[in-house]
């Protein structure tokens, strides 16, 4: 089935869910949508007129830089990796999940003019007792994020070349998540990046969801005043990227000045980065836009040690450029991201059958009622 066939199928849907919906409920429903629509616009307005301000304030203060796209062919043929994870999590019964991991390494060694080469790492199917349900997800990531770095150091000693550059596009941030249970995780994690890194390789964090307000108290505070209208830094970003972008050009790109992840502050993501810091790495983040038509998205890059500005905004600019010769137009993410997603992902439907598979197999009745109504129930917990 074409992408057409099914996003007509899911319109039909929606039109048969909304004509089985009591008119009453759909009418009062429809006003108050029409009034919120109102109020949107509204808003959307005022997004607009101050984001027209302040993106202007922000480029000429240079808390926005500017780099100049023109020369993009000579990244064409540059190294890339991209490398992702997935998981899958299935109740096979009350309080017992089985959970599914894979890890994949997807190459472009001549980029966009060259094959890619996609190879995995580890594919997991483990079996996780959680009576309550709570815990399964987050133990699942975890092991998730294990095999992800697992494929990384797998590349770095086994299979990058030595002398060229490369651009290694991590699906996620740099900084994962505290381990408190594997002390070792960090360590491994930063001492692949750092034999990368000294094997001429620019590690990049590609952050598709940009959360948090981190950008927009820095704007705040350099404004000294407050830009309510603006709810969080996705809704910031997005706004002045695309003045600028449909302002300046194809052959500019912008990007938010880059900035040290903060470790003085009381947060989750500050204790993470402080395990990293700790461990020898520097990471600085920076916030972009390609075109008016695709989505803001956030960079992470690890640094040996503290960058000068000079290496800071050189090593930036590159990332940009190679991340930008490598998003095709019509996708919406770098294609090393966009393949290693894809190829890694485990999808519920097969899954299932999976699970299934477990469960049919677990019990061969012959003919004993009780046994086969036990396994007919079982199955059925997860139909």
């Amino acid at each position: 089935m074409s992408s057409a066939d099914l996003n007509e199928l899911r319109r039909h849907i929606r039109r048969m869910e909304f004509n089985r919906t009591e008119p009453q409920i759909l009418v009062e429903l429809i006003d108050k949508a029409i009034a919120e629509g109102r109020d949107l616009g509204r808003e959307l307005r005022r997004v607009r007129k101050n984001a027209e301000r302040i993106s202007e304030i922000l480029l000429k203060e240079e808390l926005v830089k500017e780099v100049n796209t023109s020369d993009l062919d000579t990244y064409l043929a540059r190294f890339f990796v991209g490398i992702d994870g997935s998981c899958r999590v299935i109740r096979a019964r009350e309080g017992e999940f089985y959970s599914m991991i894979s890890a994949v390494i997807a190459k472009f060694p001549k980029g966009m003019r060259g094959d890619v080469e996609v190879s995995f790492g580890d594919i997991q199917l483990v079996k996780i007792f959680d009576p309550s349900g709570e815990k399964v997800r987050a133990q699942t990531e975890d092991l998730m994020l294990e095999a992800e770095t697992k494929a990384l150091i797998r590349f770095i000693r086994k299979e990058m070349p030595s002398g060229t550059r490369v651009y290694i596009l991590l699906d996620g941030p740099v900084v994962d998540p505290p381990r408190p249970t594997d002390k070792g995780y960090v360590n491994r994690r930063v001492k692949a990046i750092i034999d990368g890194i000294y094997q001429n390789a620019i590690v990049i964090g590609y952050v598709k969801r940009i959360k948090g307000v981190l950008f927009k108290r820095l704007v705040e505070r350099f404004l000294n005043e407050r830009i309510s209208v603006f709810r969080s830094d996705y809704d910031l970003i997005l706004s002045s990227m695309l003045m600028l972008n449909s302002r300046h050009g194809d052959e500019v790109l912008y990007y938010t000045m880059p900035q040290e992840f903060p470790y003085n502050v009381n947060s989750p993501i500050s204790k993470a980065y402080q395990q990293y810091k700790d461990a020898g790495l520097r990471i600085y983040y920076s916030y972009s836009m390609i075109g008016t038509s695709r989505p803001p998205f956030r960079i992470d890059i690890a640094f040996r040690g503290e960058p000068t500005e000079d290496l800071l905004d050189h090593v930036f600019e590159e990332a940009l450029k190679a991340i930008t010769s490598i998003t095709p137009p019509g996708i919406r993410y770098p294609l090393p991201i966009f393949v290693a997603h894809d190829k890694a992902r485990i999808r519920k439907g097969a899954a299932e059958i999976i699970i299934f598979e477990i469960m049919s197999r677990a019990i061969a009745t012959g003919g004993d009622p009780i046994l086969t109504r036990l396994k007919s129930l079982l199955l059925r917990m997860n139909e």
